[in-house]
Formats: C-alpha cells, structure tokens, sequence
C-alpha cells in the first residue's frame, strides 16, 4: 500500500492538537500513529496511513514521519521545540 502523507500528516496535527496525549513527543506520537494505523487495520482492514514503520529500540517509527514533520513545521501547522529531561541520580 501506498502511503497517503495526507493522511499521516492530518493524524499528526490531531495528536499534536490533543490535550488528552500532552505532553508530546516525537517518540510518543511516531507510537500513537503506529497504533492507530494498527487498531484501524484489524478493525476495518486497512491502515489509516499506509505507511511503513520501521523497528527501532524505542518504539516503531513510520519512515515518512520525519519528512511530515518537517513539512507540518514549514507551513506552521505545528510547531516543535527541544526539551532536556534531566533524570536524578537517585531515580533508578
């Protein structure tokens, strides 16, 4: 199946847009459109998306899913920032 960056790119202004997800980062949503198209595929037949995701350590990432961002960013549909989580020494 083809993928349909359409599609992908209006799941991501959905998810980003959400209060219920936030806070939202890209390894969060990347894992919110993988079981979305999933959940979509077992209940309808096809994926919502239609697009390929790759296995990464932290979780599925669609391989379109940079090249959406980037473009979602351009036309200021979303907007990304960087967030350092500093981890205690005594949380682990």
């Amino acid at each position: 199946m083809k993928v349909n960056l359409r599609k992908l790119m209006q799941l991501i202004v959905f998810f980003a847009h959400d209060e219920v997800v936030k806070p939202l980062g890209k390894t969060k949503l990347f894992k919110l459109l993988y079981f979305t198209d999933v959940t979509h595929l077992h209940t309808v037949g096809e994926p919502i998306t239609g697009a390929e995701y790759l296995k990464y350590p932290y979780g599925p990432v669609p391989m379109q899913g940079d090249f959406a961002l980037k473009e979602l960013r351009k036309h200021r549909l979303i907007s990304q920032t960087r967030v350092e989580i500093k981890v205690s020494k005594n949380a682990f």
